[in-house]
């Protein structure tokens, strides 16, 4: 299955096979029109969320995670993270559990070029990552993969094993792959995987430097330029 119908299967809360006629389309379009369904609900929606994470902001983190895991609507939480504070949600976020939060991660926003991820303890991102993992969510994985700092990426990625860590891969962008995934990597493994997604017919070039080889996954291959030498 196509990873931009994938992710726009989310958004829309179906099963991919219900838009597998998108199949055809550009991945940059599929993107581009995922980003505005996001954009859209969230604008739809600003003025009520505003107002009530204006009346969270006067209350302690401890009591706001409260009564968040008490009505249980991940969605309504991912909604409010986008209009509060990034230190607010920190603070909120440290007192929820992991199940609680992964919830909440499937319906944060993918298109945000913010995160609060670093700002979690590193148990706290190891049990997400965890949870994920072994519900085989390589979706939320990868989102999540793509928001946390290298430090963290690289011990999460290495604690993979090459199944689980292809199948998350293959959900991210290839720029964040070449650049950010493969790199941690040791280069045994680095050039496993590689060579795994070039047999399997999902990469359609690889630029060699001195260091180390990347292989450029085809869907996003036109998004991006990679130069020998890098």
């Amino acid at each position: 299955m196509n990873t931009e119908i994938t992710k726009l299967a989310r958004v829309l809360r179906v099963s991919p096979d219900r838009i597998n006629y998108l199949e055809a389309a550009p991945a940059r379009e599929l993107r581009q029109i995922r980003a505005e369904m996001i954009e859209a609900a969230m604008a739809r929606n600003a003025h009520g969320l505003r107002r009530i994470a204006a009346t969270a902001r006067v209350l302690p983190a401890t009591v706001v995670a409260k009564i968040t895991e008490r009505n249980r609507s991940p969605l309504l939480t991912a909604l409010l993270a986008g209009v509060m504070d990034s230190d607010q949600v920190a603070g909120v976020a440290r007192h929820l559990s992991p199940e609680y939060l992964v919830e909440v991660v499937r319906y944060s926003d993918p298109a945000s070029g913010s995160s609060n991820f670093e700002q979690l303890p590193d148990r706290t991102l190891q049990a997400i990552c965890t949870v994920l993992t072994t519900e085989g969510d390589f979706v939320t994985l990868g989102y999540v993969f793509e928001k946390i700092s290298t430090a963290v990426l690289a011990r999460e990625v290495n604690r993979l094993d090459d199944s689980a860590l292809l199948a998350a891969m293959r959900m991210m962008d290839s720029d964040f792959v070449v650049y950010r995934v493969l790199p941690v990597l040791v280069a045994e493994r680095r050039n496993r995987l590689s060579s795994e997604l070039v047999s399997n017919g999902e990469c359609s070039g690889v630029a060699a430097s001195e260091e180390w080889t990347v292989a450029i996954p085809c869907r996003r291959i036109s998004d991006i330029v990679i130069q020998a030498g890098i």
